[in-house]
């Protein structure tokens, strides 16, 4: 067995919020045993209010920002690195309070090669959608799955790894080949 000195361990946290009173009290106690421990404590967040990095680092934090890289090794005072702003895209988004020119829409884009991505409230509204988009997606040679919370685990896991392998940053040439429409709940 191959053992590591725990300051070699490089701990990241993913979407780190304001958290209630017990999970922040952890987060707090873990984090603080980490960097005591001499571990480089990674945290990744979008949404992390400044003064809640104040208290996780134990640090007078700067001006709020996005994107924003907050470093507080060990041995030194704590750096805080602006990034650039990223591009701005444009995303139009169109609301179309008729069902049948919202399916006519989804198939004509699919067809045309884009990638579709339908969310209904319930699993049982996805469901139906799910039936009426995959017969028509049959017809014109086009890609249709369904997701939601009602699959067995390892059959919505098998589902997620398709569709993220599909719809993911790594599948941009997959993507152009054939347009597709992926009907879903919140779970999307």
């Amino acid at each position: 067995m191959v053992r590591y000195p725990l300051a070699s361990v490089l701990p990241r946290f993913a979407e780190v919020h304001t958290y209630d009173a017990y999970t922040g009290t952890l987060l707090d106690a873990l984090i603080d045993f980490l960097r005591k421990a001499g571990c480089t404590v990674i945290i990744l967040t979008a949404t992390l209010a400044r003064e809640r990095r104040q208290e996780i680092l134990g640090i007078e934090a700067g001006e709020e920002h996005y994107p924003l890289i907050t470093a507080c090794p060990a041995d030194s005072d704590a750096v805080e690195i602006t990034l650039p702003a990223p591009a701005t895209k444009s995303v139009a988004v169109t609301l179309v309070d008729r069902d049948k020119a919202a399916v006519e829409e989804a198939l004509a884009r699919a067809e045309a090669g884009q990638q579709i991505l339908w969310i209904e409230n319930t699993v049982a509204e996805a469901q139906e959608r799910f039936r009426v988009l995959a017969t028509r997606s049959v017809e014109l040679g086009l890609e249709a799955g369904l997701l939601h919370s009602r699959f067995t685990p390892q059959d919505r896991s098998a589902r997620e790894e398709i569709w993220v392998t599909l719809y993911g940053n790594n599948a941009w040439e997959g993507r152009t080949s054939t347009g597709r429409l992926l009907v879903g709940t919140q779970v999307l």
